[in-house]
């Protein structure tokens, strides 16, 4: 009889158990990621920012080139991060976290934005400083050394944005939640538009094809439209840290007008046809 209830005791718990482990190592990554976003982004979003100053002096920049470049690691790393964005969202709606999850793709897109700048940058430098003759054709120079790894990125910039579309397609399908629609619409709007933007540079050279730019162009348009159109609620005008939805628009029309000015005035669109 006491085996016979310890039996009865012991069958539920063995079966439990292992649920225990499945849920612990599925909610894992994305409880870790809800920390990163709380604790460790902040502290790498000061440092991203610090680019531009860094690079401010184009002797500085020149001679340590090694020290600026943009990284394919980072890039691998944060591609890594969002492949199970769908999945790590359901599973942290399921238990009412859904929305800290959202923060976490809002503050994955952020980094990737800051990285597409900072390849944009490094890769286009005399747009931003005039350099002497000699300056230039050190230049030349390392961007001749550095069309593998800037190909390289373009093509994990691309992975990030085909990874963000399957999580946007799953928002969009699946829920009436207007923060939910707004952030997700937002999110594929820059980052759609900053792998246009860090992929076309000052002499008239493209780093993806140019199917993928009807692609990624195709899906900037289409967001800003349901933005445009939105009927914002509170919750959304709570969340968007702005004076007026219209001002958050008139934020997205400025980009439209700087990515047709990437592509038309300067004849990227050939260049990437090429």
């Amino acid at each position: 009889m006491r085996f016979y209830k310890r039996k009865m005791f012991y069958v539920p718990l063995l079966l439990f158990l292992p649920s225990i482990i499945i849920a612990s190592a599925l909610l894992y990554k994305p409880i870790k990621l809800i920390y990163w976003v709380a604790v460790e982004y902040p502290k790498e979003e000061r440092i991203l920012a610090k680019y531009d100053t860094l690079i401010d002096d184009p002797s500085v920049f020149l001679d340590n080139f090694t020290t600026f470049q943009p990284r394919l690691k980072d890039f691998q790393a944060l591609n890594k991060q969002i492949q199970t964005a769908k999945q790590d969202f359901i599973l942290m709606e399921i238990i009412g976290m859904g929305e800290f999850y959202i923060d976490v793709i809002s503050n994955s897109v952020k980094k990737f934005i800051y990285l597409s700048k900072i390849k944009r940058t490094f890769f286009s430098y005399p747009e931003m400083k005039r350099l002497n003759q000699s300056q230039m054709q050190q230049f030349q120079e390392i961007l001749k050394n550095s069309q593998e790894i800037k190909e390289a990125i373009s093509e994990e910039q691309f992975q990030f944005a085909q990874a963000y579309e399957d999580f946007y397609q799953y928002i969009s399908n699946n829920t009436t939640d207007l923060v939910y629609i707004q952030q997700a619409n937002k999110n594929r709007y820059i980052t759609n538009s900053a792998v246009i933007a860090s992929s076309t540079y000052f002499d008239h050279t493209c780093s993806i094809p140019y199917k993928y730019i009807e692609t990624l162009l195709s899906r900037t348009l289409e967001s800003y439209n349901i933005l445009k159109n939105l009927k914002p609620n509170e919750d959304v005008l709570r969340y968007i840290n702005q004076n007026s939805y219209e001002e958050f628009i008139a934020s997205l029309t400025s980009s439209i007008v700087y990515i047709e000015y990437i592509l038309t005035a300067k004849g990227m669109i050939d260049a990437c046809q090429q």
